[in-house]
């Protein structure tokens, strides 16, 4: 299973922290994530594991807390 944590406006949009089963892949997680809750396929979102932001083609190990939040920029 993979933890989940939502921030920033996706709080107000997804629980604020939920689990799903294990995915392999960073493709195969987004879909999951977009069937599991549909209200991100209008919303850009980014990916993030243990203080790395996570990439289309990155593997899993399965057990990862994973952080979606929205993008954000520096300044």
């Amino acid at each position: 299973m993979h933890s989940l944590i939502f921030y920033g406006k996706l709080t107000t949009l997804c629980p604020a922290a939920a689990s799903i089963p294990t995915q392999r892949s960073v493709a195969d997680l987004r879909t999951t994530l977009m069937n599991t809750f549909p209200v991100l396929n209008n919303e850009p979102f980014l990916l993030a594991t243990a203080g790395k932001m996570l990439q289309a083609d990155d593997s899993l190990i399965g057990n990862e807390d994973i952080s979606i939040m929205p993008p954000f920029s520096g300044g």
